[in-house]
C-alpha cells in the first residue's frame, strides 16, 4: 500500500469546537460569557451584555424598483458602535 494510500485510511480525529468569547469581555478580562454574535457595524464578537439587537430594514423587489419590507430584520450591534451611531 502506498503512502497516500495509508494516510487517507487512518481517521484523524475531529478537534473540539470552543465557545468563542466576547471582545469586551476579554479586555475586560473576563471569562463567564461567551459570544452570542457578530456585530453588524464592526465585526466584533459581543456577548449579551455587552450588545444590542436593533430591527434592520429590508428592501425587497417591487416592480422596478425597491421597497421597505413591513417586517424588519434584526442585526446585532455593540454598545460602542451603537453609542456611535446615535450620537449628536
Amino acid at each position: 500500500m502506498s503512502s497516500v494510500a495509508s494516510r487517507w485510511a487512518t481517521p484523524r480525529p475531529i478537534p473540539l469546537l470552543t465557545a468563542m468569547e466576547c471582545y469586551d469581555c476579554d479586555t475586560e478580562a473576563r471569562t463567564d460569557t461567551s459570544a452570542i454574535g457578530v456585530c453588524d457595524r464592526c465585526g466584533l464578537l459581543t456577548c449579551q451584555d455587552h450588545s444590542f439587537v436593533v430591527p434592520a430594514g429590508v428592501l425587497v423587489a417591487n416592480g422596478l424598483g425597491r421597497t421597505l419590507s413591513p417586517l424588519p430584520a434584526r442585526r446585532v450591534v455593540r454598545r460602542t458602535c451603537r453609542a456611535a451611531e446615535t450620537a449628536r
